[in-house]
């Protein structure tokens, strides 16, 4: 490392970039890594004529940094802390259980003690955290117990650093220090259904695993699991789910109950298995599902439809049973019309023997293993099933259920015809 004494006097309130122009003048330069977005802070012109170019990375990556010693009202306070999370979920009415929460610090001076409170339905609890040692850009998570409201509803909680080494937070120019998230309570045993949305396309040679995943889901949850495959770039694409195929990770990729983006492996679900494809026992997608389904649900719901050949049309009535007080406007609707045992379309198979990806057929967990002789050349023809040919709407129908008030025990409708 090297020092270079250059005092600067921060004047007004306006971003500013630190940087530095250097010649390179020998043939190598060992570059650091370093974990935080580097973006349009690595040019380089390396004497091409072509000018400069960014290195810089977006999620972090090489850098040659610079570190900045800030100091006086611009300088990192001693005592600065960020809330970063509080879990959300669902619950029965007075249930106790635990919540997440996390915050980072954010201050110069590491933290070795803080005072949070976590608050629910005006009820606010308070928590000493003693003998801590968070440096500065570091988090901490911490588990939070507490019981449930007594009534069915949406509320709001509240996560709090109150306090830091003994002292308030110093930098009083935000609120970062709070944050929110939603508890849902249900007054009734509503079971959780998980809708997995799954990623996939015929061109895509690892794609074979998520129809593999989506298998397994139905048989494992008969009762409480609904999967949609939604194509894209191919014959099976619907345009209607076009918005939230921009929104994946990657293919084959999923989501359930549209928590989080497109991230999750259909078939390995939030598991990375340590060697080639090889799959632990009992880790994987199911696990995924098993989380979602075992929240309560704050709403029964169930649907009718009609079909009009004449008029090449479907009503569909969704009935809501709600077990909560909620507003209409905080929710709403959508249709997914499926089609099964779709046949005449090529899929790419990239655990074909052929491809040469797969090492042997002994790499590839046992409900794999077909894969890797099916077909020829890395592919085969499959009967494709829940296919998504349309949703109405991909976010959500808007308004379907404005002006509707939520009780338990009332039976709220919506009719759609498309």
């Amino acid at each position: 490392m090297i020092a270079f004494p250059c005092d600067y006097e921060i004047k007004g309130d306006f971003p500013i970039m630190v940087g530095y122009q250097m010649t390179l003048k020998s043939s190598m330069l060992e570059l650091g890594m370093i974990p935080y977005p580097t973006q349009s802070g690595l040019l380089f012109d390396i004497g091409d004529g072509k000018g400069w170019f960014d290195l810089g990375a977006q999620n972090g990556g090489v850098a040659a940094y610079i570190i900045c010693e800030t100091e006086g009202e611009a300088g990192l306070k001693a005592r600065d802390a960020q809330a970063a999370e509080v879990m959300g979920g669902r619950l029965k009415v007075g249930s106790d259980y635990q919540t997440s929460a996390a915050f980072i610090n954010l201050g110069n001076e590491p933290i070795k003690s803080a005072v949070v409170s976590y608050e629910v339905d005006g009820k606010k609890v308070s928590h000493t955290l003693d003998s801590l040692n968070v440096p500065y850009l570091t988090g901490l998570s911490i588990n939070i117990a507490a019981t449930a409201p007594e009534s069915g509803a949406r509320f709001l909680q509240k996560f709090t650093v109150d306090a830091v080494n003994g002292g308030e937070d110093q930098y009083t120019a935000n609120n970062d220090n709070v944050i929110g998230n939603l508890l849902i309570t249900s007054e009734k045993d509503f079971y959780r259904t998980a809708v997995m949305e799954q990623f996939t396309g015929t061109w895509c040679g690892w794609c074979p695993r998520g129809h593999v995943g989506m298998e397994k889901a139905q048989a494992a949850f008969p009762n409480n699991f609904v999967g949609i495959a939604v194509h894209a770039n191919d014959e099976m694409q619907s345009q209607s789910y076009l918005p939230l195929v921009n929104m994946t990770a990657g293919f084959p990729s999923a989501m359930i109950n549209r928590m989080g983006y497109a991230s999750l492996d259909p078939y390995y679900g939030s598991f990375v298995p340590e060697k080639g494809h090889i799959q632990a026992e009992g880790k994987g997608i199911i696990d995924n599902i098993r989380q979602v389904t075992e929240s309560i649900g704050e709403a029964y719901v169930g649907i009718s439809s009609e079909l009009d050949e004449e008029n090449n049309s479907i009503s569909v009535t969704a009935m809501i049973k709600p077990g909560l007080s909620a507003k209409g406007d905080d929710y709403s609707v959508a249709y997914v019309l499926l089609e099964d045992s779709i046949k005449g379309y090529v899929q790419t198979n990239n655990f074909h023997s052929s491809t040469g990806a797969v090492g042997s057929v002994d790499d590839l967990p046992e409900d794999l293993q077909f894969l890797y002789t099916v077909g020829n050349r890395g592919k085969y023809m499959p009967v494709f099933n829940n296919v998504a040919r349309q949703i109405y709407d991909v976010a959500g129908i808007k308004g379907s259920l404005a002006g509707q008030e939520f009780q338990v025990g009332n039976v709220p409708l919506c009719t759609t015809t498309t």
